[in-house]
């Protein structure tokens, strides 16, 4: 049950990559600026771990546990990118880059509310299964 639950809230956060997309390109444009290519050693790192957790052996619950941890932790550290950009934005008093920010940041946070909940409800009915 998890699992497909898990399907559907990946699914709208890759759905949710375009508008992300669109919002990024308006702000590097109202920046006059072309997005920039770089190599992110950590979101590299995050990425093998969450393939390296879905090939996890384990229980099917701890299996899912372990790849909705994964994916949270991927998020987690997008939102920490996009309010440390957003704190600057604001410094700066581009309003327009702001609001971009600021979207896009609760998108991010939406997304890890609903794995964290889904997080713990696996937790919970795994530990209800041992007891």
């Amino acid at each position: 049950m998890e699992s497909e639950k898990l399907i559907t809230i990946l699914d709208k956060y890759a759905e949710s990559s375009d508008h992300k997309l669109l919002k990024m390109d308006r702000m590097f444009s109202y920046l006059s600026q072309e997005p920039g290519s770089r190599k992110n050693e950590v979101m590299g790192k995050l990425l093998e771990e969450t393939q390296y957790r879905a090939k996890c052996p384990a229980s099917c619950t701890i299996s899912n546990v372990l790849l909705i941890s994964a994916f949270r932790h991927i998020i987690q550290y997008k939102i920490s990118a996009y309010k440390t950009a957003l704190m600057h934005a604001l410094e700066l008093e581009l309003e327009n880059v702001a609001d971009f920010l600021h979207q896009i940041l609760e998108w991010e946070r939406k997304t890890d509310k609903a794995l964290m909940n889904l997080e713990l409800k696996a937790l919970k009915s795994d530990v209800g299964v041992q007891s």
